[in-house]
């Protein structure tokens, strides 16, 4: 999984980040950035799943419990992504009044894509750490 992750961004990158000075620059910008946004939101949602069925059935380490507490600064800002979440997956676009989408287009042009790759990889490091957790429970039924 993470070595489809890592050639999946590395192809993105290659293809998005490339130097450029043409007019479309900037949006060009802005829809990547929209892209991984909206992607980050989904992969929260499906994270908080799995924590949720995990701590249900009483699996849920300490170690994945610890994680979600540290996570939380990074998670909040996440969530506040639900709107571009929903422009770039449901095209929201038109349902926008025009001043709201502009300010969601400003807020995207000023992610920063350092901050943005590093909520990705927290959040890795948190399905990896889930990942362990469902192990442990397969151990323990093989047993």
């Amino acid at each position: 999984m993470a070595e489809t992750i890592n050639t999946t961004v590395a192809r993105f990158n290659a293809k998005f980040f490339q130097p450029g000075t043409g007019p479309h620059e900037e949006m060009k910008l802005i829809a990547a950035k929209q892209a991984v946004m909206a992607s980050l939101k989904e992969l929260l949602v499906g994270l908080g799943n799995w924590r949720d069925v995990l701590a249900r059935t009483g699996n849920l380490s300490d170690e994945s419990k610890l994680l979600w507490k540290q996570l939380e600064p990074t998670l909040r800002q996440i969530n506040q992504f639900k709107a571009i979440r929903n422009c770039a997956f449901h095209f929201g676009d038109y349902l926008e009044p025009p001043e709201r989408l502009a300010e969601m287009y400003e807020s995207v042009r000023d992610q920063d894509i350092d901050a943005l790759n590093g909520m990705l990889r927290a959040l890795y490091d948190f399905g990896f750490q889930l990942r362990q957790d469902a192990l442990s429970v397969v151990e323990r039924l093989k047993a």
